[in-house]
């Protein structure tokens, strides 16, 4: 395998840019395959069907374009899709947001009292609390669903009066219960992270905020450098940002959250070249 192929991280829309930050920062000699499919935002209230058929056909996509390895940047297809997807194409590594690295990095420092933020569709699955609990009896876990906040992120409102209501309304269950530990299940909201954290603030709380993306990133390191995948050159990260939806509203919030981009790394899906990473 080319040790220089880029890593391919997709979600839904902006949230997995959460998790290419924390790949970037951990990977930072690694190229990048980001897919936006913003075409089919938001995924949370979609049905299991119809977000497995997507997210596998991206994964279809990035492997068509030669990544050497996918990140499901995406809480929900991670919980439906990855397992069919390492199935499909067992030669491509994979991994996605739910995994014991994430279980093991909430449970520090907890008293056992978790709570989880997420998308309608990933509480109904119920795999967080059943990764959160297997191995231990000591610890509870308060799932709630927070559908507002990905079309918020995804329509600029990150901070606000809009911003700070949707929350109250969504996340009463995490104060009654007094969580010292709150998950964000879904990674569009670390974009939310200041107007959750005065949330908490506001009624006397102040749990710890972990992001998935930190443990996925991590084992990914691992993975590569023990796979001999890793990226021999030295250099900052090139990130090629494909978008299934109109490019001209996704360079805009890329530009209000601080991404770093040029307009000839943005792409629809028919643009990027089939050969612009051939194996060698």
């Amino acid at each position: 395998m080319n040790k220089n192929r880029p890593i391919g991280i997709f979600d839904s829309g902006l949230g997995g840019l959460t998790a290419l930050r924390a790949f970037t920062s951990i990977l930072p000699s690694e190229d990048f395959v980001y897919y936006a499919d913003t075409k089919h935002v938001p995924y949370g209230e979609k049905s299991p069907d119809e977000i497995r058929g997507l997210a596998l056909a991206i994964v279809d996509y990035l492997v068509r374009r030669n990544v050497k390895f996918i990140a499901f940047g995406c809480n929900i297809s991670s919980a439906i899709a990855l397992e069919q997807a390492q199935k499909k194409y067992p030669d491509v590594p994979m991994l996605g947001l739910i995994s014991p690295a994430l279980a093991e990095e909430a449970r520090k420092g907890s008293a056992g009292r978790v709570g989880v933020i997420a998308t309608t569709a990933m509480v109904s699955t119920g795999q967080y609390p059943m990764l959160l609990k297997s191995g231990t009896e000591n610890i509870e876990v308060f799932m709630c669903a927070c559908p507002s906040f990905v079309p918020l992120v995804e329509s600029g409102k990150t901070s606000g009066p809009e911003v700070d209501a949707a929350i109250e309304s969504s996340m009463g269950l995490l104060i009654s219960a007094k969580v010292d530990t709150v998950i964000y299940g879904c990674t569009h909201y670390p974009f939310l992270q200041n107007s959750i954290t005065a949330f908490f603030q506001k009624h006397g709380l102040s749990p710890r905020l972990v992001d998935p993306s930190g443990p996925m990133a991590a084992s990914a390191r691992t993975l590569l450098k023990k796979s001999k995948y890793a990226n021999i050159r030295l250099g900052s990260a090139i990130v090629k940002y494909v978008v299934s939806g109109s490019p001209a509203p996704f360079k805009e919030n890329l530009n209000r959250l601080g991404q770093k981009f040029f307009d000839s790394m943005v792409f629809s899906p028919d643009e990027l070249d089939v050969e612009l990473h051939p194996v060698k």
